[in-house]
């Protein structure tokens, strides 16, 4: 339980995103709150050292939330799959190295789970990647998984099947705020 007197850090990277920029005012609406959002402008997490900004934000009540990502519709499937590993390494590097934070949160894919229906897909479903981008998803939530099971960070790997926003998402709203919690 969180005392009244503490405030949270949220810290959202891939704030000028497409779920970055429907997530960001959300979160700021939460009460004993600083959320901070960085695009990749801001912190080229492709580029090794670029988290070190943070240090002066990063505390053990912190929740880093990754929402950035190289997306599959690019041309060049390959070469996205390998700046996505590229900047998840350089996000577990720099928490192997820094304060442990309090929590973790990804955004994965449901490419995981390879060529599925969605409606058949469940917390027991296995998961067999086919291409690129969901083999690189699935290789960056093992690699995060360790290294906040080593620094004792809790970590929550969403797996959306499709992202589609509406202006105003009520349940969409609930479900966030609860990251904050």
């Amino acid at each position: 339980m969180n005392r009244p007197d503490v405030r949270q850090g949220i810290i959202l990277l891939g704030a000028s995103g497409f779920l970055g920029k429907a997530l960001f005012p959300i979160l700021k609406g939460l009460p004993q709150t600083d959320v901070y959002g960085y695009s990749s402008q801001e912190i080229d997490l492709t580029t090794v050292n670029s988290l070190h900004p943070l240090s002066g934000i990063l505390d053990s009540q912190s929740t880093v939330v990754i929402l950035s990502a190289i997306t599959r519709d690019r041309k060049d499937l390959e070469e996205a799959a390998e700046k996505n590993r590229l900047m998840i390494k350089n996000i577990a590097d720099y928490f192997a190295e820094s304060p442990a934070i309090k929590k973790c949160v990804y955004l994965s894919s449901s490419a995981v789970y390879g060529n599925i229906s969605s409606d058949s897909i469940n917390e027991q479903t296995e998961v067999s990647p086919v291409n690129p981008y969901g083999k690189t998803k699935l290789e960056n939530e093992i690699l995060l998984r360790g290294i906040a099971k080593t620094k004792k960070i809790a970590f929550l790997i969403l797996r959306p099947v499709a992202v589609m926003l509406r202006k105003k998402f009520k349940e969409s709203e609930r479900v966030l705020a609860t990251l904050g919690k």
